[in-house]
Parts: C-alpha cells; structure tokens; sequence
C-alpha cells in the first residue's frame, strides 16, 4: 500500500412503509456521530460495524460521520432527514481530501415529498465529491433505483433472511472499496429490475427457493471476476414506481457484471411462483381455532399483518378484535401472551396506574387506518418497565382475562425474547404466544413446538393483493399474472 487512504463512512438505516400513517421522525432514529460511533454503535447496526472494522483492518485512516438508523416505520420526516443528511455531507467536507466513501445502507429509505433518500444522498454526494468512488452495503430488502445506481460506484446485500450476515455484509462493501483503491482494476456495476412483489415470510433463505438463489450469488462469486453478486428484493410493503427484485452485480469487467446480472435476473424470474409462505398460514379465525385446539406448546402465533419490523403501526386490532371474540378463546382455561401493542397513551395510563392495579384503556387504533377502531378494556397492571433497548422504550404488561398484553411506548418490534425477558417472561413456559410479526425470529425458534401465521390486516399485509396499490408499476406479478418480460429491456441504464 502506498499511501493511508482516508475514507469518510456513514449510514443511514430505515424501512419506510407507505401503507403505516405514522411520519418516522428524530424521536424515533437513534442517531450516533463522529467518534461516538466507535464507542456506542455495538450490535444495534452490524453492517456499520462490520464496515468500518474491516476498513480499519486494512490500515486506513477511516473517520465516522454520522450514522441514523430507526426500527421500520412510516416514510421518513422530510425535516429529519435533510437534518441528518446536511450535517453527514458537512463532517466530510470537514474531512478535507478523501480517497474514498463507504457507507451502511438501507435502500428502502422513504422520505415526505422527497421519495427515494437513498438516491437523492448520493445524488448529493456525487455532486459535491465528483470524483470521489462511493461503496455500500445494503439490506436484501433495498428497492433499487436509477439515482442509486448512476451515483454508487457498487453495493452488496444480505444474503439472509433473517438477517443474521448484517456484519459480514458490512465487511464485503469494504472490501470492494479497498479492491477499488488498490487492485488497480476498474470497477462496473449492472442491475436488472424485474417486476415482481414478493413478501419477506415467502423468501426466507434457509428454505427453497431461496436457498437455491443464495447459492447461485455464492457461486458466481468464486468467479474472480466478479466482486460481489447480490438479489435486493425490494420492500413490498412501499407503493413506489420503483418496486421489483434487482439482480446486481459488482465486477471488473463491464460485459461479466451484464451477463451476470442478466442471467441472475432471468432466474429469479423463471421462478417467481416457487415462492411460497413455509409456515402454516391461515385467515384470523382458523388461526386461532387451530392454536387453540393443538397440543403443541409453546405455539407461535404471529398477527403478520401488523409487524413493526415490517414498517406496520404496531396497533392494528384486526386480530385481537377476532381473537376476544372467539369462543374457544372464552372458554380456553390456560394463559395466552400477546406481544404486543404500541400505544403510548395506553402504556401512560399503566404507568400512572402503577403495579397490581385495574386501568381502563382504549388499546390500540391510534395509529393503523387499515383497520378501524380501539378495544376498550379493563386490565391489572402486571409488571411494568420504565426503559427498555435501545430505543428506551416503557413497557406495560397487563392482563384481560387469561390474555397477558404487552404495551409499549415507543415503535419497537416484537420480535426479540429479550423484551419478554425485561417484564419477567419466558417464552418456555408460554402456551400460546402471540407475536405482531412474520416469520419467527431465530430467538424464539429452541422454545417452539408450533409456528402458524395470520394473514391478518394492516400495513404490513402479508396477501399482498389485498393492499391499495396505486404507484407500483404494472404489470407487477403478483398483482397481475400471466405476462411475460423482456429480459434485455429489464436492465437499470
């Protein structure tokens, strides 16, 4: 190595669901700048981690801006984010000359009346840093557009869903700024769009046809040619003119990364209707019918079509109004556990309760308008917990009856046993839990003896045909069926 390269790096993290009301602002983003990211960013942003440690290891001189990053929510505060991204563009210009900018990504990043944010950094970061070669990891769920292609010099994404390679991911768009820097070679990216809409609980990757399409990146990979080789799924849960699967590639010759991407695209294609949900999926009503009357237990039972970590409110009463309703419920003599809800002003009122107290709360029906309405009820305070995570979130857990609620403060997903944990739970001596979530999370897989998914309503519905599109472009499979593509003209240019 002949100089110590100086490389600016950033990120921003956020998965923007148009179908959620909720305008995902400051309050909401955990926000860590300049060389308090070394000391605080910890395993809350691995692919930032993974990033800046694999570029430290190459001996540069690597100097952190700032990095934001929020559980999925509504599109993005227009004032919140050209906040975070005015003062990411000034800390590098602070820098001076820079040899290089590699950053941690999202890729489906929606802002009010701006749209695309990805894009339009880069965009303004190419305008000011013209010559300067810019690096990113994305997630496998980027919703890749021509603004993020014509100012990345290339990205990489998970190839895991769930997202358990975040760091390694972070790691390998270092190396392709280090290979830029010092191999000498040139570097080309091609994408390819294809129209399809496909929900995360249809593309886990330890089931087929993931598993095949994650095999076939890691074999083109081998190939020395080619830097890295990734499918971005898009966000479904997004009614953008920008939705579809992206095959792209990263290489050093310009006709490799083409073919590559070509041929990966023209796969995911051919297969588009081996995607299928892998866990027992039912309408609300024989969801529950089925949880109730197995002997499996615990049993997961996830409400899919209000999960947080998808973008959805997190207070959808579409399933508990059919679960209260239900009468095996009424008469089922064991506890359910339903975590949970994200009603600030309900949490408020158990926390002014306090412990071992009746409340009266309207839970839930704040924020959804997919589904209407509020549940009124009478519950005992059970256990309450004043800073939760990351986020800093209250906890409240009550009980209705033999249904213990969890309440939340902030926007937080369900999917992390440790939020049980905080308020007292385990899972392993659970009967029914039910979750606002999709697939299960890897947590919550050694206690479970059943996994089924409710195709419930909300902003994160897992039919994706009953959702109100109006933006995507069609024809979009599954939205329409029966079309075919011209796969030449499915190239990003």
């Amino acid at each position: 190595m002949s100089k110590k390269y100086k490389i600016a790096v950033g990120g921003m993290n956020h998965e923007s669901n148009t179908f959620n009301p909720i305008i995902t602002g400051e309050n909401e983003f955990v926000v860590l700048r300049g060389k308090e990211f070394e000391s605080k960013v910890g395993d809350t942003y691995n692919s930032a981690k993974g990033l800046y440690e694999k570029l430290k290891s190459y001996g540069y001189d690597v100097i952190p801006t700032v990095f934001a990053r929020a559980v999925p929510n509504g599109v993005v505060s227009k004032e919140f984010y050209l906040k975070i991204k005015n003062e990411m563009i000034e800390r590098m210009k602070e820098i001076g000359e820079i040899d290089a900018i590699s950053l941690s990504l999202h890729g489906s990043m929606r802002v009010q009346e701006i749209g695309d944010a990805e894009g339009d950094l880069l965009k303004s970061l190419k305008e000011i840093f013209k010559d300067v070669p810019i690096f990113a990891s994305l997630d496998m769920h980027a919703t890749i557009t021509k603004d993020m292609t014509e100012n990345c010099n290339g990205y990489v994404g998970y190839k895991t869903a769930p997202h358990i390679d975040t760091y390694e991911t972070g790691a390998h768009a270092a190396y392709l700024t280090h290979c830029y820097l010092e191999s000498g070679k040139n570097v080309y990216m091609s994408a390819y769009k294809i129209p399809i809409l496909i929900a995360g609980e249809k593309s886990e990757t330890s089931v087929e046809p993931m598993t095949s399409m994650i095999n076939l990146l890691k074999k083109e990979e081998e190939n020395p040619n080619i830097l890295a080789a990734s499918y971005l799924l898009g966000f479904p849960w997004a009614d953008s003119k920008d939705a579809g699967v992206t095959a792209l590639v990263v290489a050093d010759d310009k006709n490799i990364a083409n073919q590559c991407a070509k041929k990966l695209a023209a796969e995911f294609w051919n297969r588009k209707e081996d995607f299928k949900f892998h866990v027992e999926t039912y309408g609300n009503t024989e969801a529950i019918n089925i949880a109730i009357n197995a002997k499996e237990r615990p049993l997961y039972l996830s409400d899919s079509g209000d999960n947080p970590t998808a973008g959805a409110a997190g207070d959808s009463v579409d399933f508990i109004n059919d679960l209260l309703k239900n009468d095996l419920v009424k008469q089922y003599n064991k506890d359910i556990l339903y975590s949970g809800f994200f009603d600030p002003v309900s949490c408020e009122k158990c926390f002014e309760a306090g412990e071992n107290a009746d409340v009266d709360i309207e839970l839930g029906g704040k924020f959804d308008n997919i589904s209407k309405g509020t549940v009124k009820l009478n519950v005992k305070v059970i256990k309450l917990n004043e800073c939760y995570g990351t986020y800093k979130s209250k906890i409240a857990l009550v009980k209705y009856q033999n249904i213990f609620i969890v309440i939340t403060s902030k926007h937080i997903g369900f999917g992390d046993n440790e939020l049980l944990h905080s308020i007292g739970i385990d899972e392993y001596k659970c009967d029914i839990v039910i979750l606002k979530l999709g697939y299960l999370e890897d947590c919550f897989k050694p206690s479970s003896k059943r996994a089924i998914m409710a195709a419930s309503k909300g902003a994160s519905c897992e039919i994706l045909e009953d959702l109100p599109f109006n933006k995507v472009p069609r024809p979009i499979y599954p939205l329409d069926k029966n079309f075919n593509i011209d796969i030449e003209k499915a190239l990003i240019k």
